[in-house]
């Protein structure tokens, strides 16, 4: 999807500029990832993860404790991934989910 075109005051040239770099997203600042129990391989991935920016046009998340794991947009495949090595341009994850049109 198409967002918004910001333009910002630039006081050199006495006007607004477009920055097409300048992006708003509507997304929630934290997510709570539950379920994954011992004895299931993977287990670390529960846990809180906030909102760190964007990654690959949408926005990116990265685990409070400081591990390094990480939620994406992987836009290849459509998918959301769950990766324990982090923020990373790489098809290789820990789990995934499907995108669904409009989340």
């Amino acid at each position: 999807t198409t967002g918004l075109a910001w333009h910002v005051w630039d006081s050199v040239r006495n006007k607004h500029v477009l920055d097409s770099t300048l992006q708003s997203i509507v997304a929630p600042a934290v997510i709570e990832l539950v379920g994954r129990e011992p004895p299931k391989e993977n287990v670390s991935m529960n846990g809180t993860y906030f909102l760190v920016g964007l990654f690959c046009g949408r926005p990116a998340y990265m685990k409070a404790d400081g591990t390094g794991h990480a939620i994406r947009y992987w836009p290849r495949e459509d998918r959301w991934l769950i990766d324990l090595d982090g923020l990373r341009d790489i098809d290789l994850c820990n789990a995934y989910a499907e995108a669904i049109p409009g989340l």
